[in-house]
Order: structure tokens, then C-alpha cells, then sequence
């Protein structure tokens, strides 16, 4: 869901999340619901910022030209 929502492969996805946060362990039942609201809020975030930049990014493409 995460990779697909991003554009990139699963595998990249696992690998940079081993690699910012150490060994994947299978999360509980009762750990899911959280663990998804939050990674929904960190791809909110950066949804945003990304949209922030590319707005930033034609204002000055506009100017410009």
C-alpha cells in the first residue's frame, strides 16, 4: 500500500525501513490499527510537503519565464 502510494518497489520500501528503523517484526493484532494511522499521517505530510514544493517550484517557473 505505502510502496504503491509512493511510486516505488516493496522491496525498496522494506529495505528503507530496515534501514531507519532496524529489523521488521510482525506487529500484533492490536498494534495494527495504530501503526496504519500513523504511517497514513506520515504520508499526509509528506503528501503535503511534496505539494508544497511543486507549488514553490512552478511560482518560480513562472516568474521566470
Amino acid at each position: 500500500m505505502i510502496a504503491g502510494d509512493i511510486g516505488a518497489h516493496v522491496n525498496t520500501v522494506l529495505r528503507w525501513v530496515q534501514a531507519e528503523h532496524g529489523q521488521i517484526r510482525a506487529l500484533t493484532s492490536e498494534e495494527i490499527p495504530g501503526h496504519i494511522r500513523v504511517l497514513e499521517e506520515e504520508n499526509a505530510r509528506l503528501r503535503a510537503a511534496n505539494r508544497e514544493l511543486m507549488e514553490r517550484l512552478d511560482t518560480r517557473w513562472a516568474v521566470e519565464n
